[in-house]
């Protein structure tokens, strides 16, 4: 008889333990869930227009609630106040600022609105070049921008063919001006004497540029040119 309450009073004991396992272990589920959901929003704040402060609260990390402020009769929210003072550069490097009533970043412009940062005006498709001869190679900057490095480049239109560097405004070794290559400083435009040893066919410009701060812009003639050479003819 005494075997059989101590049986009975082991298993009661085994299924308590199960229960006081299950127990804690649903609370640690419980309380992990709750703070996996937690998402973590950037910390920048918004100006309310009563000169109170509200941050982005999660999940949407979208900003809290202005407070109501009480004026007369009627009750007005403070959204209606200015965001931060942030801006965000767009690929174009034009600026865009946040808007009320969220205080999200505005669109930047569409790239095909936009005037290209850079244009070569010279040659841009349908010119004929002959070798030894003497020509300007040209392009200009658009909104005043400056960069600090230019490169330019002739480009044949056989892709088989490797394209030519013809000037930079990066520093030159021996090599490099024994090649041909011009040094450019801030200049937009430079004198470029065909070799006769370039191969005739068509061809573009493309000129790179790039500043300290960005990742620059490049620009490819609109068509293609030729470059003959009327010696073999």
């Amino acid at each position: 008889m005494r075997n059989s309450n101590q049986k009975g009073f082991i298993s009661t004991k085994i299924i308590l333990i199960i229960i006081g396992i299950a127990v804690i272990g649903g609370g640690a589920v419980l309380v992990w869930s709750k703070f996996s959901d937690r998402s973590i929003c950037t910390q920048d704040v918004k100006e309310c227009s009563d000169g109170s402060y509200v941050r982005r609260i999660a999940p949407l990390c979208k900003f809290k609630k202005c407070p109501d402020i009480n004026t007369g009769n009627r009750t007005e929210n403070s959204d209606t106040s200015t965001c931060t003072k942030e801006t965000k550069q767009c690929s174009d490097g034009s600026y865009v600022k946040r808007i009320v009533p969220d205080c999200e970043f505005e669109k930047c412009s569409k790239v095909a609105d936009i005037t290209p940062a850079i244009t070569i005006l010279s040659p841009n498709g349908g010119e004929e070049w002959e070798v030894e001869e003497t020509y300007k190679i040209e392009w200009q900057y658009s909104n005043n921008l400056y960069f600090s490095f230019v490169s330019v480049w002739l480009v044949p239109k056989d892709i088989n063919a490797s394209k030519i560097l013809l000037a930079s405004s990066e520093k030159l070794g021996q090599k490099e001006l024994q090649q041909g290559i011009q040094y450019l400083e801030s200049a937009t435009s430079f004198e470029y004497i065909l070799p006769i040893s370039l191969l005739t066919g068509l061809y573009n410009i493309e000129v790179n540029t790039y500043g300290i701060r960005d990742s620059g812009y490049t620009d490819v003639s609109d068509a293609s040119f030729s470059i003959v050479n009327n010696n073999n003819l």
